[in-house]
């Protein structure tokens, strides 16, 4: 059982596809945020940096292709099979967009009691999905919307001064979240991160254009502080050398990716094109340097974004006291319409409510509270909801770039209905941790096989899939 072996030149397509764009109209990342990024219309999987880069590109072509702006591209993509699933066809003509990553399974012939191969009643070969223990790279083809026929395309929508406003506030809460040391002084004129004094020094906050300005400026130095060696641990350099060039285009990946996370739209740093030289002379070194950035990037931003989720879980630690403290309420005797927490809804109401709130529809169909993903109104959304102690969820909205972090107030569990749950969530827990360990591992071996950057002491976290 072997991957495919095309997907080992996505490296060099993807080092073409970035010193492209360098030397050309520019990457993404080096224009105004859009406050989205690239998804499946289907299962609304987000993509690692390195896939997001050729389909940010390929759904800006698709745009341009139409006349609409590139703030307004539709970024939903799906494979051939998944199209077909949803009574839908590709155009005759449509070229994919190449992706890679990494798969735990793969498909090996049925074998016999003799040992041999079994045939079905059509003649074909009988296979079988197997669990791997390391897992091989492949490559996929997604399509964009618009090679999709009949899927209706969703260009030019936009987003209203409430989202722009609630993503922005989003971003504020992160930036705080983060417990970075931010100065803005008059001396200033120039934004940078002092990795000596792990500081971030900014220009004064009346000196910047916008709101949008000042957060994609401060996210971005964000990204930079991330490298400490407290932290994600980088290595950067003086202006011109190839730490410093690999540092720029990691973070500026690395903030790329997060401001759209946080659907924050009309953010720039500019600073950044004066090391576009450099850059391009770093990925012409080696084949290999776009997916250690782009690796680097995910890190940057699993980094950034786990501090809201931080904060959120420290809303439901809250939360479980005001439930626990209204549970002893019942027990003394209270009325439950005096405990403001405790509401009549059920918790698949309550789901069905903040789904509601976020934009989309169940459609009439049963919460589903296995924790995977359930696609909602075709791709217009998705949640994932488990009852692990106490029932939560997380819901998206791909068209608004709301993300929804949904915990139950109105119900306390019975003493029974804990204790099941949490035997059920440490064996979930269990399961999660070994994946973990198996990815971390299967990381590894995939690093060791790559050539380390050139004189370099900085870290390199491999391909990133």
């Amino acid at each position: 059982m072997q991957g495919n072996n095309n997907t080992f030149a996505f490296h060099k397509d993807l080092t073409a596809t970035m010193r492209e764009g360098l030397r050309g109209s520019g990457l993404p990342f080096q224009r105004e945020t859009t406050g989205q990024l690239p998804y499946n219309q289907v299962t609304g999987t987000q993509y690692n940096v390195q896939n997001l880069i050729p389909l940010a590109i390929a759904a800006e072509k698709a745009a341009k292709e139409q006349g609409i702006p590139a703030k307004d591209a539709d970024m939903r993509f799906m494979t051939l099979k998944q199209a077909n699933s949803q009574g839908l066809s590709v155009m005759q003509g449509a070229k994919a967009t190449k992706i890679a990553f990494l798969t735990w399974t793969d498909k090996e012939p049925v074998l016999g009691q003799n040992g041999e191969p079994e045939v079905s009643e059509d003649g074909k070969q009988k296979m079988q999905a197997v669990q791997l223990d390391k897992p091989i790279l492949r490559a996929g083809n997604l399509f964009h919307a618009w090679d999709i026929k009949g899927n209706g395309l969703q260009y030019g929508r936009g987003k209203s001064a409430e989202e722009n406003e609630a993503a922005l506030d989003r971003a504020e809460a992160l930036i705080k979240a983060s417990g970075a040391v931010i100065v803005h002084d008059p001396k200033v004129k120039e934004a940078f991160y002092d990795r000596f004094k792990d500081r971030i020094n900014m220009p004064p906050v009346d000196s910047f254009p916008s709101r949008e300005a000042l957060i994609g400026e401060t996210v971005n130095q964000l990204a930079h502080w991330t490298g400490h060696e407290s932290r994600l641990d980088r290595q950067s350099g003086p202006n011109g050398s190839s730490y410093r060039s690999r540092e720029e285009l990691t973070t500026g990946l690395g903030a790329w990716a997060v401001l759209n996370s946080l659907g924050v739209t009309g953010a720039t740093f500019d600073s950044r094109n004066r090391h576009v030289p450099g850059m391009d002379k770093l990925l012409e070194g080696s084949q290999y340097e776009a997916m250690r950035c782009c690796k680097a990037a995910d890190q940057i931003r699993d980094h950034l974004m786990g501090l809201e989720r931080k904060k959120d879980i420290t809303a439901e630690v809250s939360q479980e006291a005001e439930l626990e403290a209204g549970s002893r309420t019942v027990t003394e005797g209270k009325p439950t319409h005096e405990m403001p927490s405790m509401q009549v809804m059920t918790p698949e109401q309550e789901l069905a409510k903040a789904i509601q709130d976020a934009g989309l529809e169940l459609g009439g169909k049963p919460v589903i509270w296995t924790g995977e993903t359930v696609v909602l109104e075709k791709g217009k959304g998705t949640y994932s909801a488990t009852k692990d102690v106490i029932p939560e969820a997380t819901i998206r909205n791909h068209e608004t770039g709301i993300r929804v972090s949904w915990v139950a107030s109105g119900h306390k569990l019975t003493t029974e209905a804990v204790k099941m749950q949490e035997k059920k969530t440490q064996t979930v827990r269990k399961e999660r941790q070994t994946k973990r360990e198996q990815a971390k591992a299967a990381e590894k071996s995939l690093e060791a096989k790559m050539p380390p950057p050139a004189k370099s002491k900085g870290q390199s976290r491999g391909l990133g899939l």
